[in-house]
C-alpha cells in the first residue's frame, strides 16, 4: 500500500495502473473486490482496516492531513478532550539534553 500511496502522491485520486494493481493486491488478497479509481480516502480506509492492531492509524492521519478533522469528531462523539497540541508526542527529555540545541519540545508537552 505504500507503493500506492508513493504514485498517488499529493492528488487526491489516480487511475495509475501501478498504483491500482498494488491497491487491489492487498483487496484480493481479503477477497474485496477490485477498484479501478483509487482515492486518497479508499488508501486511508483501507490501511485503517489492514493495520488496524499495528498502531499505523495516528501516523496515517498526521501524513494525510486528517488527524485533527479525525480526532476531533472522535473526541466529541465519545465526550473526550483533544487538542491538535496532543497530535504529536513529546520529545524524550534525554535527547532533548542530548542535543540542546536541535530538538524544540512538542507544543502541550
Amino acid at each position: 500500500m505504500l507503493y500506492a500511496e508513493a504514485i498517488l502522491g499529493n492528488d487526491d485520486s489516480t487511475t495509475d495502473s501501478r498504483a491500482i494493481d498494488a491497491f487491489n493486491k492487498v483487496r484480493l488478497r481479503a477477497g474485496l473486490e477490485e477498484v479501478v479509481n483509487l482515492t486518497k480516502a479508499d488508501l486511508l480506509e483501507e490501511r485503517r482496516v489492514e493495520f488496524v492492531f499495528e498502531n499505523q492509524r495516528l501516523y496515517d492521519l498526521i501524513r494525510f492531513g486528517k488527524a485533527d478533522e479525525v480526532l476531533t469528531n472522535f473526541s466529541n462523539q465519545n465526550s473526550l478532550f483533544y487538542t491538535n497540541e496532543k497530535k504529536y508526542l513529546p520529545f524524550p527529555q534525554r535527547e532533548i539534553d542530548n542535543l540542546p540545541n536541535f530538538y524544540k519540545q512538542n507544543n502541550g508537552y
